[in-house]
């Protein structure tokens, strides 16, 4: 996959040969076995030590999610959207995503100390600046990808001048 698109990014589009495919998919399932067997004991351990934030949530319970490495997030995500509930349209400014976490009442002292934002890109944005801040943020994005993708459909690199 890397090799293809290295020689699409040259310019030169050609369809890979079955021996090309053969080594790409060998190396694509080593380096993907590599990585499970090397991540998997981490992430099944991450995963468990969260089942009480899981059925907190399954259960419809968000009031009730536990302050664990996930339940932060969750709850300042929540914290977040009672913010843009208040201001949905144009936001609170600029420095939102950290007043956010200071100054919501029920979020505990521990979480505004070592916390300043709700890690949530699209979040942080909307707190900040509102569905009109998302709305430009969105369009730039989907210009720049279109300009990328125009540039590698004609052969050359949009990125560069």
């Amino acid at each position: 996959m890397l090799l293809w698109l290295y020689h699409v990014r040259r310019g030169g589009y050609e369809p890979p040969s079955r021996r090309t495919l053969s080594i790409s998919l060998c190396f694509g399932v080593a380096l993907l076995g590599g990585l499970l067997l090397l991540f998997y004991p981490p992430l099944v351990e991450r995963m468990t030590s969260e089942r009480e934030c899981w059925h907190s949530l399954l259960e419809g319970g968000v009031e009730n999610v536990p302050y664990t490495s996930i339940g932060i997030r969750i709850n300042t995500w929540l914290a977040a959207l009672e913010w843009i509930e208040q201001r949905p349209l144009v936001g609170w400014g600029g420095q939102a995503r950290s007043l956010v976490i200071e100054h919501t009442p029920w979020l505990p002292p521990f979480v505004k100390e070592n916390f300043g934002h709700p890690h949530n890109y699209l979040l942080e944005v909307w707190v900040a600046y509102g569905l009109l801040g998302v709305a430009l943020i969105t369009t730039l994005a989907l210009m720049d990808r279109a300009r990328n993708l125009a540039g590698m459909a004609g052969g050359r690199d949009a990125g560069r001048r």
